[in-house]
């Protein structure tokens, strides 16, 4: 399953503080993302573990040179951000 997950779609919907790239961040749309479950015991799956899955995919990609995109800090700030966007959204 985690060979899925560089290619899942919430960076192309939310990229602040994965990219310091004016032009990345300008080109991306910027919504309110959150990460989620569905449904736990049809999916067999946890917030944990998709949190997990989407911290281990970041801190495996690497650009052209095989030099490692993302540090640890940068992917905990990111995915603390999608939290509280989650949060909101479950308040609103």
């Amino acid at each position: 399953m985690l060979k899925w997950f560089p290619k899942h779609p919430i960076k192309r919907f939310y990229n602040l503080g994965l990219t310091h790239n004016s032009e990345e961040i300008e080109n991306c749309p910027q919504l309110s993302v959150s990460i989620n479950t569905d449904d736990q015991g049809i999916f067999g799956t946890s917030l944990e573990n998709e949190y997990a899955l989407l911290y281990k995919a970041l801190d495996k990609e690497t650009d052209e040179e095989g030099e490692q995109l993302y540090n640890s800090t940068m992917i905990y700030d990111w995915l603390d951000r999608i939290r509280k966007m989650g949060v909101e959204q479950s308040f609103r």
